[in-house]
Order: structure tokens, then sequence, then C-alpha cells
């Protein structure tokens, strides 16, 4: 929560007045979501992307909207993570934007699950070479010391995107 709250914390010292968080666990995100959250949040709206777990994959929002303390104590990892950021926006009157319900993969059933109802996917093709059904490993696999190493890189994080005025 720390992290996260003072990733928003930066960018807005930074001199951004709009910031969008994208979660890397829903693959059915396309860029008409993200085409349409910009849209939004540019008219004042606050961003709400709502997971099918009760998470958020996607969170926008202008620097009027941010209170890091509010941000920092809501459910991070839980499924009522959604539902408290709605209820903590209406409390306040926000204009809020809710884009569509999507899927997640957060464990090896969620992987599965993608793959039966999307078996053409460039996802479902990888996880079909290299996972059986039932397998343990996908936490093992995905999440590796390589791979974890490889994401918490503060050189493989890119700086924040810019629209041109």
């Amino acid at each position: 929560a720390s992290r996260f709250t003072n990733a928003f914390k930066q960018l807005y010292a930074q001199g951004y007045n709009n910031v969008i968080s994208i979660g890397n666990d829903s693959p059915d995100l396309n860029l008409g979501h993200v085409t349409s959250a910009i849209k939004k949040l540019e008219q004042g709206n606050m961003i709400l992307g709502p997971s099918s777990d009760g998470g958020a994959y996607l969170i926008g929002m202008h620097r009027s909207q941010f209170n890091a303390a509010t941000f920092k104590a809501l459910p991070w990892q839980q499924e009522t993570l959604f539902s408290e950021m709605a209820a903590e926006a209406y409390s306040k009157n926000l204009s809020v934007f809710y884009l569509n319900i999507l899927d997640d993969i957060d464990a090896t059933e969620d992987l599965f699950g993608y793959v039966k109802k999307n078996p053409y996917t460039l996802l479902a093709v990888f996880a079909k070479e290299f996972l059986s059904e039932g397998s343990s490993s996908f936490g093992q696999f995905l999440i590796g010391p390589a791979l974890q190493k490889c994401y918490s890189s503060s050189a493989l994080r890119a700086p924040p995107f810019q629209l041109a005025a």
C-alpha cells in the first residue's frame, strides 16, 4: 500500500495532474479501455476498472481527488477494494466513470479458466505449452526468482506517459 501510495504522490509532485495506474494481470484489457479512461479522466472523472474478484485493474485520479492517507488505508489485495473505493468516491461526491468488469489472473485456477474461455489467445497458447492442468508450478514458473528480480528492477520501469497538449 505504501509503495502504491508513494508512486501516486511522486507523480503528482512531478507536476502530473492526472495519474492512471494499470494492473498487469487482466489479459482482456485493451486499448479501448485505456483510451476511455484517459478521455473520462480529462473530463474530471475518477476512473475505476473493476476486476471480477472485487479488486481493480485500473485506477485513474486527478490530483484533487487523491488523499494519500485514505488511499493507503484501502484494502489492497482484498476482494473489497473496488467496493470500498467506489464508496469512498461516492462519500466525497466525486464523479466516477466505471470501466467494464474484467477477469484477472491471480492463481493457477484463474489462468486455466481464462484458457478455457479464450483458447486461441497468445496467453492461452503459452499456458498450454508450458503448464499442464493441475500443475502447481504456476507461481514458481511466473514468479520465480529470476523473473521477480527482473520485475523489481527499477531500470525496467518506464517514466510516466504524458500526452502531448
